[in-house]
């Protein structure tokens, strides 16, 4: 009796002083007129207060080591045994009555539940810790035994204790139960209040300290309370400000958070338009920012076009072509986040224009951002596909300058050659008086085969890639951080600010609106091959997200983190689903001819899913019907001149599609996204409003997003 634990700051503990606090405490409370739940928090508190004096860790175990003394000093001089059991963590039956059984959340039980409904995703707790289990019906048979084992026994003392537990005769760790844990909800995942599956992004991560824990709170967490906060009076540099993701980005901004400083944005001059009319007429006039202008016009937050500061410049040259000084000044002292989203994303697009933009514009704006002395964030749009034509689940991994990819034909990509190979072709191309067109149609040419040559299926992703690297090299030593996004295909908007806003075609648009149209009846495409595919809005609350997330992290040299932006691991559709779903849209809704004559639909896009196959197709069903009608145009005077006209540009056009998409329609890899899954589960946890940050590709619903707004936002845009 009075016995305390080590630690305390009370020698000796006093059950009829604890006693007594109680009450004095109650009284006190009730003299203070207390309600209910006030009595009941300040009752909560003195337990925890009085235990831990003690040196016990919570009121329960403090309770009950007090009724240990207590029935132990009763005890003394009575003619009748005592057996004290002391079960570690009760868990459910192991076998009687039957496996399973069990009431209410032990210790652990609590935990792995919180963390199966998406509620947690760290904990403080020592992977190498043992978890002391036993099973209910295991603690009742020893108490049955105890009983039994000593009801003729002559006890001295009068008393036994036994421990009933699993951590000296079969432990199990902590990190154990983890990996059981997730292994089990993978398979059976708990639903959410509409019945659908909470998926499991990784596993619960364990931080093995109070120090270690407290930082990650500090840097992961608390710190992302408040997305559309963080931009509150910052300053934003946008590069590529009338590309579909920026104006997207910048909607975004606008939108969530008014209160913006200033927002730069790169746009180049035309001879036929100043930046300030091309602000206008290719951003501010659109659709897309209707909301966002009558919020600023209502709500007094000053003008829109007072937050907005156009700036003519290229991304391809140096300073960004930003000629003068007393601007770029202006941007090195005030910018606080720069979105790099500029680039060309032709397929075949001439080498010199890809290499000028999207790699030397990536060297040219990591320069730009050293000199930006409030600088906080870079944030580099690049693309999922810069890995090739990899048939395996591909990591959130760097690029290391100069390398390659499997199936090089040159063991190591030397950037600055291949700037001096491409002007070495001009200087022919000029000195041969080429003209425009020859130029454009060689450069297009050497961009193909420089890229094939290193690894890379196109221009596009090969100069992307470059970009990446050349960004990392010149990171080396820079204390702001970095983030690179690599989104897969995106598409039309899912939600925000509306759903099936797009500009342009993006990969799986362009082979679906020539079907629409009727120039495409087949395709080189493999019908199990994912289709990766991703809303424009869910990329751009990933890329918001990513910068509040990284917002109050401590920068220092090569700060960077890599994001895959895509749908292939968490929510995968296929391109045979993709192909019936658009069969079954033009049957409703078809495509206008010129003369305002419905296209009416056969059957569904066949697709072949090799070369081989395709080559078959097009030399059994398709080059004798052209050539047969070739013949007939040449016997009949040109009688069939429009339908020859009409099947030679379609088989060409077909031709020329599957040149150009073979990559992606014969694409077997998956993007791994286990960094964007954990900015999901950060987002989702802190965040009240997760809908208007979401980017969780789990949610989209394929049938209705593709019927309902993604394929008529194509047609929409096609029909402007």
């Amino acid at each position: 009796m009075g016995q305390t634990l080590p630690g305390a700051q009370i020698p000796c503990l006093d059950i009829n002083t604890e006693k007594k606090i109680v009450e004095e405490r109650l009284r006190q409370l009730h003299t203070l007129n207390s309600t209910p739940k006030q009595i009941t928090s300040a009752m909560k508190d003195l337990g925890i207060e009085r235990a831990k004096l003690h040196g016990w860790p919570n009121t329960y175990s403090f309770t009950k080591a007090m009724g240990e003394m207590m029935i132990l000093e009763e005890m003394k001089g009575k003619d009748y045994k005592l057996v004290i059991i002391r079960p570690s963590i009760v868990t459910s039956t192991f076998r009687e009555p039957f496996p399973g059984w069990i009431e209410g959340l032990r210790t652990i039980d609590a935990l792995f539940a919180a963390y199966g409904k998406g509620k947690l995703t760290f904990f403080l707790a020592d992977p190498q810790c043992t978890v002391d289990m036993i099973p209910g019906d295991m603690v009742v048979n020893s108490m049955l035994t105890a009983i039994a084992r000593h009801s003729t026994d002559q006890l001295s003392p009068d008393f036994v204790i036994y421990h009933v537990g699993s951590s000296k005769r079969n432990p199990i760790y902590t990190h154990h139960i983890k990996s059981l844990v997730y292994q089990y909800l993978r398979k059976k995942p708990f639903l959410d209040n509409r019945g659908k599956p909470i998926k499991v992004g990784a596993e619960l991560k364990l931080l093995s300290s109070m120090t270690s824990f407290h930082r990650h709170v500090k840097i992961r967490s608390l710190s992302f309370l408040k997305i559309a906060q963080y931009f509150e009076d910052k300053t934003v540099f946008i590069s590529g400000a009338t590309g579909f993701l920026a104006k997207l980005f910048l909607e975004k901004i606008l939108r969530i958070q008014p209160k913006v400083k200033k927002i730069f944005l790169l746009i180049r001059e035309t001879p036929e338009k100043s930046v300030e009319q091309r602000l206008h007429d290719e951003v501010l006039s659109l659709e897309l920012f209707r909301v966002v202008k009558e919020e600023f016009d209502s709500n007094g937050a000053g003008g829109l076009l007072e937050k907005l500061v156009p700036i003519s410049g290229d991304v391809s040259l140096e300073n960004l072509g930003i000629i003068e000084s007393r601007v770029r000044e202006e941007i090195w002292r005030e910018v606080n986040i720069i979105v790099n989203s500029a680039g060309t994303t032709k397929f075949n697009e001439r080498y010199d224009v890809a290499l000028g933009i999207n790699a030397m514009g990536s060297m040219h704006v990591q320069h730009f951002a050293r000199k930006c002395s409030k600088l906080e964030m870079l944030l580099h749009v690049s693309t999922a596909y810069v890995h090739g034509m990899s048939a395996e689940v591909i990591p959130e991994v760097p690029f290391h300058m100069g390398q390659t990819l499997p199936g090089a034909q040159i063991p190591c990509l030397d950037i600055h050659k291949e700037k001096k190979i491409v002007e070495e072709r001009l200087r022919q191309l000029h000195t041969l008086n080429s003209t425009p067109k020859q130029i454009t149609s060689a450069l297009k040419e050497l961009g193909m085969e420089r890229a094939t040559l290193h690894g890379w299926p196109n221009t596009y992703v090969f100069t992307k890639a470059m970009g990446e690297m050349m960004i990392m090299d010149e990171m080396k030593g820079k204390d702001y951080k970095l983030i690179i996004m690599r989104p897969s295909v995106i598409t039309s908007t899912y939600v925000e600010p509306f759903p099936g806003w797009i500009e342009g075609l993006r990969t799986v648009d362009a082979i679906f609106a020539s079907y629409g149209k009727g120039k495409l009846t087949f395709f080189l495409a493999d019908p199990q091959s994912i289709v990766d595919m991703i809303p424009g809005d869910m990329v751009v609350n990933a890329m918001v997200a990513a910068i509040a997330r990284h917002s109050n992290d401590q920068p220092s040299p090569n700060y960077f983190v890599i994001y895959h932006v895509g749908s292939s691991k968490r929510n995968p559709i296929y391109l045979q689903d993709v192909a019936s779903l658009a069969y079954q849209y033009f049957r409703k809704k078809p495509v206008l001819d010129n003369r305002g004559k419905p296209i009416k639909m056969g059957t569904e896009l066949k697709l072949l899913s090799s070369i081989t196959s395709f080559r078959r197709h097009v030399t059994i069903r398709s080059l004798p019907f052209v050539k047969i009608l070739k013949l007939l145009n040449m016997i009949f005077c040109h009688k069939f001149e429009r339908s020859y006209t009409n099947s030679s540009r379609a088989l060409y056009y077909s031709l020329r599609l599957a040149e150009f998409y073979k990559p992606y329609s014969l694409f077997q890899g998956i993007f791994d996204d286990a960094n964007t899954e954990s900015l999901r589960m950060t987002t989702r946890k802190y965040n009240s409003n997760i809908d208007m940050f979401g980017f969780d590709p789990k949610c989209i619903q394929w049938e209705e997003y593709l019927m309902n707004a993604h394929f008529p936002g194509v047609f929409m845009y096609l029909r402007e």
